[in-house]
């Protein structure tokens, strides 16, 4: 039981909106309905109820239930508006499933979002993870759902979703005025217009997973690092206008105290293009060769791939995208093709290739074929020739190779 004075206080408080109620020892998850469908997580030894309250009432049958299960509360107090407290992540692919187990982990109130059999999976088994390294298998049994509800309360909506995906999405996700914040982590080669269509630009930034991995019967299988024991993998951070905001710092903190280093960007839009300009010749390459360990013996498919970066890269230089953030992209201009070749094969001739790059290449040829149609748009407005990057694109869409013309044209 709570002392008297606490008692007393709360018998009279008029506290609404987003409450969170702090109880001594762990209760069970499927006392939820009992706490007004509070959320339940757990910090050390406590039990954390959060929900969104509409009146005093609603706080006081919460109180009552607390009183007549003989629970001792420790704390009520309202929740800042400012904070992260409750998070939803949407997309039990490999990336999604590894986030919301690392959350989980370090005590974050968090749900996974996924749907159909995978939901049923989750809800029966748990998360059921294996890092494909240490071949390590864990489980975590977390809170999922299989629908958005219009009022549904999160401080902060995470969507790992192909972008072909997330065109669906938007319109439900444009229906719910309670998420604060909507964090789009994925492949994004056509810029923010047809987000901003559905959401406000203040709710709204973007971001990329570090890692890769495919869901196999449903159980996750993963890299987070470039290498066995290797540190993990940062996320990619930025918002629309490159400013650093409070949020970001806020989401920032939610990745890094799970174990997940962030690195924020001033121009994610950018980011995003040379990204594309990276990935796609190697996914053409690597559908040209059959998979990462053929690539590797492949030298004059290493070749074309090394001479497509630069054709893309070369695109958007020409069109103003000065960033590319990422050192290893400025190798494939100074380093000798040959030099170049020998470190490519080995990178080709791994596990993280072959658990990052072609199970992902394999499992997402429809998000490569849109993210090759949106570069497209670009090659056309240089007006440059990308004679190497057209044969690649040929591996992704060949039905369409006609498209490809020796002058980059669409």
């Amino acid at each position: 039981m709570a002392s008297p004075d606490l008692w007393c206080m709360l018998k009279n408080s008029k506290m609404k909106g987003e409450i969170q109620i702090k109880i001594e020892g762990h209760i069970d998850e499927e006392w939820t309905e009992v706490f007004q469908g509070m959320s339940i997580s757990y910090e050390e030894d406590n039990t954390v109820l959060t929900g969104l309250l509409k009146d005093e009432a609603q706080l006081h049958g919460v109180l009552n239930s607390i009183r007549d299960l003989n629970l001792k509360l420790i704390s009520v107090k309202p929740m800042d508006d400012n904070k992260i407290t409750k998070t939803l992540i949407i997309g039990g692919g490999p990336l999604g499933s590894l986030y919301t187990f690392l959350f989980h982990r370090a005590g974050k109130n968090v749900t996974l979002m996924d749907r159909n059999e995978h939901y049923e999976f989750i809800k029966t088994n748990g998360l059921v993870l294996v890092n494909e390294f240490s071949k390590l298998k864990e489980v975590e049994r977390v809170k999922v759902v299989d629908t958005i509800g219009d009022d549904d309360h999160y401080d902060l909506a995470i969507i790992l979703m192909r972008k072909n995906s997330i065109k669906k999405l938007l319109p439900t996700l444009s229906k719910n005025q309670k998420i604060k914040h909507f964090l789009f982590m994925g492949n994004n080669g056509s810029g923010f217009e047809e987000y901003l269509t559905h959401l406000p630009e203040e709710k709204v930034l973007f971001g990329f997973p570090g890692g890769g991995g495919s869901n196999i019967d449903h159980i996750t299988h993963y890299v987070d690092s470039d290498k066995p024991g290797g540190k993990r993998m940062p996320v990619i951070l930025g918002e629309i206008n490159g400013e650093v905001q409070e949020r970001t710092r806020l989401i920032q903190d939610l990745f890094e105290s799970s174990g997940v280093p962030v690195r924020i960007v001033d121009d994610i839009d950018s980011w995003f293009k040379y990204h594309i300009a990276f990935v796609l010749p190697v996914a053409g390459a690597l559908l040209r060769s059959g998979d990462n360990y053929k690539l590797a013996k492949d030298r004059p498919t290493i070749r074309k791939y090394i001479l497509s970066v630069r054709e893309a890269g070369r695109v958007l230089k020409s069109l103003g995208y000065k960033k590319s953030y990422n050192t290893k992209f400025k190798l494939f201009y100074w380093m000798p093709i040959g030099l170049l070749t020998r470190i490519l094969s080995k990178v080709f001739n791994s596990k993280f290739s072959e658990v990052a790059m072609i199970m992902h290449v394999r499992e997402a040829k429809d998000e490569m074929a849109e993210l090759a149609k949106a570069f497209y748009i670009l090659v056309k407005q240089s007006n440059l020739a990308t004679p190497n990057l057209d044969e690649l694109m040929r591996e992704i869409i060949p039905s369409k190779a006609e498209e490809f013309k020796v002058n980059g044209q669409v």
